[in-house]
């Protein structure tokens, strides 16, 4: 089927008719449509997990830190540059470079550049921000641990130094400065001197690959550290390093960006590209908000719990008394872990501690002591051989 705005094309003799592969189909050919669909979906679902993420933190933890605010503003750029992804794709960015040069015109080809140009000055400061957001929070978890602490501060100072050359390359692309970027069919092109469109993304794609690497290093070195049995750490683990998978979505980016640079058709792989981008920065916003979900699954179980041992009365076999001798050892995932969090401290002078605190902030602080209580249910033990003992002392 032929679309409407190209067969305009067609009737206004804008479309060369002596290059065979040229044809009213072709030029009609799109993946507008499950470009769109995956950005809803990928924006959906993270703004659902980052109200999951502030409910636990607001209702549950009662305490919101400063990782939380960065996130929350992380979000509103992050919707700003979804909206301006729908409208690159709406404007036809992401269909064959000759739907560009001879469907479009001249004047909406470089509606599109500019609207490219905003857009992905504000993905740049998204994930900015985003990784900020990430540093707060092993911030909050390292307090007292100085060499984590001075670690996280030179992490800080390599991201903003990449984060001011990502956004410069992008800002100064062309000079005159210009939200253009001109291809070598406009007439615009011999107004400025512009950098190779390629190279810019290229470099800012592979310096955002080595910032996921920095980030996401530091809750590696933490469990690699821990003096824990192994199932402990496999648990951390789930909590604190599903972020390693945006590395991936940086590496498909990167693969992205190379392919539209060096392949004649390179603008039908922008499509995809801009899926890419809203992934990167919807899995970084997800990944540093799962600790978040601890204290909502901890709740959860504690209510699921307590309804099986309602159900199943007190003369059952896991009744009343068997709760009773097990409701003062902390669990991880138990009922009281919501508001009594697990701490597991760093091995520091020596000395290895495992104490509970009544906040997360301080998962990683150390202590000095073990504290662990257990009542006993001295229903569940015969009275005869309580007073033979008795006798025998």
């Amino acid at each position: 089927m032929v679309a409407i705005d190209v067969a305009q094309a067609y009737a206004e003799g804008r479309v060369p008719t002596n290059i065979s592969y040229i044809t009213p189909e072709y030029l009609s050919e799109s993946r507008d449509g499950p470009a769109i669909t995956g950005i809803l979906a990928i924006y959906i679902i993270t703004t659902i997990l980052l109200i999951c993420r502030f409910a636990s933190r607001i209702f549950i933890v009662k305490s919101v830190g400063l990782d939380d605010s960065i996130a929350a503003f992380s979000w509103l750029c992050f919707t700003a540059f979804m909206a301006l992804c729908l409208v690159l794709i709406y404007e036809g960015s992401g269909r064959h470079i000759e739907y560009i040069q001879y469907v479009l015109t001249l004047p909406e080809v470089e509606e599109t550049e500019v609207v490219d140009y905003a857009a992905h000055l504000i993905y740049t400061a998204t994930l900015y921000f985003c990784r900020l957001s990430g540093l707060a929070f092993f911030s909050r978890l390292c307090s007292s641990h100085p060499t984590f602490r001075i670690s996280i501060w030179a992490c800080g100072f390599f991201l903003t130094a990449a984060f001011i050359v990502q956004f410069l390359l992008i800002l100064l692309h062309c000079l005159p400065v210009t939200g253009l970027w001109p291809y070598a069919w406009q007439t615009t092109d011999r107004t400025y001197k512009c950098l190779n469109w390629g190279v810019v993304y290229v470099t800012n794609s592979g310096l955002s690959l080595v910032n996921d690497i920095v980030l996401f290093s530091i809750p590696i070195a933490m469990i690699s550290i821990l003096q824990l049995p192994k199932g402990r750490k496999i648990v951390l683990a789930l909590v604190l390093l599903p972020g390693t998978l945006v590395i991936g979505i940086s590496c498909a980016r990167l693969w992205l960006c190379v392919v539209g640079q060096w392949r004649t058709d390179g603008s039908w792989y922008y499509d995809p590209q801009l899926v890419i981008e809203v992934a990167e920065i919807g899995g970084t916003l997800i990944a540093l908000s799962v600790p978040s979900y601890k204290p909502i699954l901890s709740r959860w179980y504690g209510q699921m719990k307590s309804t099986v041992e309602v159900s199943r009365g007190p003369n059952s076999k896991y009744g009343e008394g068997g709760s009773n001798r097990k409701s003062s050892i902390p669990a991880l995932w138990g009922p009281q872990a919501a508001e009594s969090k697990l701490k597991t401290s760093i091995q520091s002078g020596g000395q290895t501690t495992v104490s509970r605190q009544s906040s997360d902030n301080s998962l990683l602080s150390p202590d000095d002591n073990i504290y662990v209580t257990t009542d006993v249910d001295m229903s569940s033990i015969p009275m005869a051989r309580l007073r033979t003992n008795s006798v025998i002392l």
